[in-house]
């Protein structure tokens, strides 16, 4: 089974495991001995969970381009935002955070979408190891910080949809890699500062943004 679309429905529940990652290692290892799915569309369903759970469960896909979880109940963190030291501590964690090598797990990932779920955190700068991504949804989320200068390694980049999250800080400067990017969507982050890098409609020529 290669691709397996089953969105607008009302499936619910947690997503079964399908190929779960190694997280001990940041590797994908397979718990079935094939996994040849490169489509999964399961968005406008009911299922719910914690997303790092799913995609997790998930990882061991190595062939996955396209995996639609969006309009749907997930929630829990993409990544933990960084704690910051208290005042007047010098004690550093010892405790390395956790990210998802999601670029290791999908290298061919070509589309991802998780926008109208409930999911926070911040965006995990392992998206940038996704260098095939042209297509990614993050919108109507509570994601939260700033935006990773290392997104922009995807220079594949076509449509970029952050929309009505928490994010803040100033668009990275290396925005201006994209240039294939035709929709840019920002609106609804208050935090969100500054105008686009000079140059960026000057690389993109086709680009639309939306707030």
């Amino acid at each position: 089974l290669k691709v397996l679309r089953l969105g607008g429905n009302q499936l619910g529940g947690l997503l079964p495991v399908i190929a779960k990652a190694d997280t001990n290692n940041n590797n994908a290892t397979l718990t079935t001995s094939k996994c040849v799915l490169v489509v999964l569309e399961l968005g406008g369903n009911r299922l719910s969970g914690r997303i790092q759970d799913a995609l997790e469960g998930l990882g061991g896909c190595v062939n996955l381009e396209v995996l639609d979880l969006s309009s749907n109940t997930f929630t829990g963190m993409l990544q933990q935002p960084e704690k910051k030291p208290k005042a007047g501590s010098a004690l550093k964690s010892s405790v390395k955070q956790y990210q998802m090598p999601l670029g290791g797990w999908w290298p061919g990932l070509r589309e991802l979408r998780l926008n109208n779920n409930d999911i926070a955190g911040v965006l995990p700068p392992s998206l940038g190891q996704c260098q095939e991504l042209q297509v990614l949804h993050l919108g109507s989320n509570k994601l939260s910080g700033p935006i990773p200068p290392e997104l922009c390694r995807c220079r594949a980049m076509r449509v970029l949809q952050l929309h009505g999250n928490e994010l803040e800080g100033e668009v990275p400067t290396e925005l201006t890699r994209f240039s294939n990017l035709t929709h840019l969507y920002l609106y609804g982050n208050s935090g969100i500062a500054g105008r686009l890098p000079p140059g960026t409609r000057e690389q993109c020529r086709s680009l639309q943004v939306v707030g």
